[in-house]
């Protein structure tokens, strides 16, 4: 897994065998804290999301092979972020607010085209269905899907809906979701209830 932890000051990368059985290893330093939002599926290269003088939040590429030297990947005067790779690893999916609000967008990985933009009405933390035909992301708290075709060229944008409401189960707030889609990590919101009372030998009271 990776994982970033601030011990030394700052955010920085660091690795760990999943069994836990040997020690983190750190494995991207710099003077500006950093935040990893995906692994590739084929495990060479990470990417994450960092911010510098130069720009607000912007996505950053570390290969896992060679040098290991991170370089940035989508930076600009917006804020980029949540940044993830589709199964294809063709394009990257993420989260941008160029057009005054956060919009979930899609652009090539290291390819040719031109970035489309998925949501319309607001999108934040995109996921990539496993057959990556489908984009999960999170608008005002709900659970949204848009159905996507990146087998082409040109990637290719359809219907979004809605695919989990958490007021449906009394309020949550969303963490992730499963590659396949059919379960979803959760929250739950803090609910206060009114306090009980309870009478004790209220027969005494028929008498």
């Amino acid at each position: 897994i990776v994982f970033c932890s601030n011990r030394k000051g700052h955010f920085d990368l660091y690795e760990k065998i999943s069994t836990g059985a040997a020690n983190e290893k750190l494995i991207w330093e710099s003077a500006y804290d950093k935040f990893p939002t995906d692994w590739s599926p084929d495990g060479k290269f990470i990417l994450f999301q960092s911010s510098d003088p130069k720009s607000r939040f912007g996505v950053w590429l570390l290969p896992m092979t060679g040098e290991r030297k991170a370089e940035p990947l989508l930076q600009n005067e917006h804020s980029v972020s949540y940044a993830r790779f589709s199964p294809d690893m063709k394009w990257i999916a993420y989260q941008s607010d160029e057009s005054e609000t956060n919009q979930i967008y899609v652009t090539p990985f290291r390819g040719p085209g031109t970035k489309r933009q998925v949501s319309s009405s607001g999108g934040e933390s995109p996921s990539w269905h496993r057959d990556g035909n489908k984009i999960f992301f999170l608008n005002g708290g709900q659970m949204m899907v848009a159905e996507v075709n990146g087998s082409k060229s040109a990637f290719e944008t359809g219907k979004v809906s809605l695919y989990f409401d958490p007021s449906r189960v009394g309020g949550a707030d969303i963490l992730a979701i499963s590659r396949d889609g059919q379960s979803i990590l959760l929250r739950p919101i803090e609910q206060t209830f009114e306090p009980l009372t309870v009478v004790v030998n209220w027969n005494a009271e028929l008498k």
